[in-house]
């Protein structure tokens, strides 16, 4: 009698032709195991990769809300853009910025005002590097400002028009 072990346990034959069928047994036993444990390795590759791209997905998806969500913070408030100053009623995302509505803008530049009775029209088109500025009012050109500081600028320019119309 022949003792084989096959991982590690005995495995016990009685001749030349039990044993050439043991060893090819084990031979095939060998390449199955081989071939699952590839299998495993290609999946934990993919899984990984599904894993990052998720992720990344994600984080895509969590920027693209906060960019929404800033946009809504310009809703109600004044803010100068250049020279120009927009009491903002609504927004709209874009896919490179918002489109800001209102319903009055001035030009602190020209001395111009502009109103509107309607709920609003688009009047601007604000990049997101634009929108990063106001929020964090690092620029001049760019920033919230107070109520009465927009009043103020848009009564002077209605007191400037209305002594053009008196000349």
């Amino acid at each position: 009698m022949n003792r084989i072990e096959f991982e590690g346990k005995p495995i016990i034959v009685n001749g030349k032709g039990d044993d050439q069928f043991v060893n090819d047994r084990i031979r095939e036993l060998r390449e199955k195991r081989n071939n699952l444990q590839d299998k495993i390795y290609k999946l934990e590759k993919e899984l990984k990769t599904l894993c990052t791209e998720c992720d990344n997905c994600q984080k895509e998806i969590d920027e693209e809300f906060l960019k929404q969500e800033c946009a809504c913070d310009l809703v109600g408030k004044y803010i100068q853009c250049d020279n120009k100053i927009y009491f903002v009623t609504g927004v709209e995302r874009l896919f490179d910025g918002v489109k800001i509505f209102s319903n009055w803008h001035c030009d602190s530049k020209d001395k111009l005002f502009y109103a509107d009775s309607g709920k609003g029209t688009p009047l601007k088109i604000i990049s997101f590097e634009t929108l990063n500025a106001i929020l964090s009012s690092k620029d001049e050109n760019f920033k919230f400002i107070s109520r009465e500081k927009a009043l103020e600028i848009m009564n002077q320019i209605i007191k400037s028009c209305q002594e053009k119309i008196k000349l």
